[in-house]
């Protein structure tokens, strides 16, 4: 019979579940073992949940029937979809006879568990503590790992499934959306073991603090997709995660850029910095307006962003790779406004059916009565999900991202913006003031207008209009090429060979 304290996780996933981890996984699992704080950083796709959450939390309620593991997240859905269907793939091995696995829960016959709760209840959080014997490490793997083993199995008891010890397990899952007061409530209970995981986000938060100013209470394990070489290349070969197609990552790389806090978090596994977390910084944009590039002409298109309350209404037109806003004005009656917005359209070329209007909320009955009145205008929903890239949480972040692209990489003529409007240069604050966020998902988003207004900075009326302009353009054109060129990258598309380099940081 197998004693089951002899038994580390990593262990448990090869011979038990049929996993074969790499080595920052065996790292990972074996310092929360050790009972160790643990909190590992790792790039998109790089299974964290399938080949370390999942066996993590199996092995403990194997090794302990009796266990409590609590697993939390920014995402409900990553805890109903994602990782409760890992656990359940496993539930007709034979060493989980008689456990039940429901769509939220894990259950053994002797009381233990594995439940998932939300972060909108701190409350829920709390009142976990541990019962518990000494540290397994006492017999762990060191040099006279085979000496203990004789040594300590002659002292166990037979069967340790009817021991008393009842751990707790917790681990925070996309710990980087998960804020602060669900931490503190963590903090209160007594826990065995631990890990916080996620890919990397802003420079905030308790995940960003693990790896920085309490990075001495933390066993840091970061896993990267790729790692950045010099002189603005990638070395697709120094990877950690062999099984993500060196294509896939090479796709990432060329859409969004570098320096992208995109690329940076789903590729490289790094925190974006806190100039990197906006659209476009100042500098980045002056130099734009500084240096506009040869002028492409085309069809005109055309975007309106709708006023609500103290708002702008505003008009902006995009040609070829030149764009600006051409309209900002107050005007409480939408009647007046709406038809002095489509006569702008009209004056700067933007012919029916070449125009988007905000559809979200209050715009949707001024679409359509424009419609009514003879100018077919499309609806733009920016809250809609971004079918075409689920690499974003909606239209309106794709439209902020791809227009601070399309500046940044010096493919659209800016130079214009707002000129001649009454409050010359709002838009260039409101360009530079609009924060990248990623979602609960790991998507990534703009920062929500309602955090904005917490912040004290106003609606960004004219920079929306401006870059839903850009967006159509670039969308109705086929969409520009945004990318460096990269030629490693593009004369090897092939897949990386398995390897086993990781970084683990103590």
């Amino acid at each position: 019979m197998i004693d089951r304290r002899l038994v580390t996780p990593d262990m448990f996933a090869l011979f038990y579940l049929g996993i074969c981890p790499y080595a920052w996984q065996i790292a990972c699992m074996r310092a929360v073992w050790q009972r160790k704080k643990v909190a590992l950083r790792a790039a998109n796709g790089s299974g964290k949940t399938a080949n370390v959450v999942a066996p993590l939390l199996l092995w403990f309620l194997w090794r302990y029937p009796r266990g409590r593991a609590v697993v939390t997240s920014g995402s409900w859905n990553q805890i109903a979809t994602q990782l409760f269907h890992n656990l359940r793939l496993h539930k007709d091995r034979p060493c989980f006879a008689g456990w039940s696995f429901n769509k939220e829960q894990v259950s053994t016959p002797q009381g233990g568990f594995i439940v998932g709760i939300s972060t909108n209840n701190p409350g829920r959080a709390e009142g976990y503590h541990e019962s518990i014997a000494e540290p397994e490490e006492s017999i762990g793997l060191y040099r006279d790992y085979v000496a203990k083993v004789r040594s300590f199995t002659r002292s166990l008891r037979a069967d340790p499934e009817q021991e008393e010890e009842s751990p707790v397990m917790y681990i925070v899952d996309e710990a980087k959306t998960v804020p602060d007061p669900i931490f503190t409530a963590i903090d209160r209970c007594t826990i065995t073991y631990r890990l916080y995981c996620s890919s990397p986000g802003a420079c905030s938060g308790q995940f960003y603090r693990c790896f920085t100013r309490e990075a001495s209470s933390f066993v840091r394990i970061v896993a990267q997709a790729a790692r950045p070489g010099p002189n603005g290349t990638v070395d697709y070969e120094s990877t950690d995660c062999p099984h993500i197609k060196r294509s896939k990552v090479q796709d990432v790389v060329r859409r969004y850029g570098i320096d992208s806090p995109l690329t940076r978090s789903m590729v490289f596994a790094e925190f974006t910095g806190d100039g990197d977390s906006y659209v476009i910084t100042p500098s980045e944009l002056q130099y734009a307006i500084d240096h506009p590039p040869e002028r492409i002409h085309g069809t005109t298109f055309g975007a309106m962003d709708f006023a609500a309350g103290g708002d702008e209404s505003t008009t902006s037109v995009a040609c070829g790779h030149w764009a600006r806003c051409v309209e900002a004005f107050h005007e409480p009656n939408t009647v007046t406004a709406r038809r002095r917005q489509v006569a702008t359209l009209q004056k700067w070329g933007v012919r029916e059916g070449n125009a988007i209007g905000d559809a979200d909320g209050l715009g949707k009955p001024i679409v359509q009565d424009m419609q009514d009145e003879g100018y077919w205008v499309d609806e733009f929903h920016g809250g809609s999900p971004c079918e075409d890239d689920p690499n974003y949480a909606n239209l309106i972040s794709q439209a902020w991202i791809v227009t601070g692209l399309l500046i940044k990489k010096g493919l659209l003529d800016v130079s214009e913006m707002d000129r001649g409007l009454p409050g010359e240069g709002t838009l260039f604050d409101q360009l530079t003031s609009r924060k990248i966020e990623f979602d609960a998902r790991g998507r990534c988003r703009i920062q929500p207008k309602d955090k904005m207004k917490k912040e004290g900075r106003r609606s960004p009326d004219r920079a929306d209009s401006f870059c839903m302009a850009v967006w159509y353009n670039w969308r109705e054109n086929g969409g520009w090429d945004t990318t460096h060129e990269d030629p490693e990258a593009l004369q090897d598309s092939s897949e990386t060979e398995e390897g086993d380099v990781f970084t683990v940081e103590f």
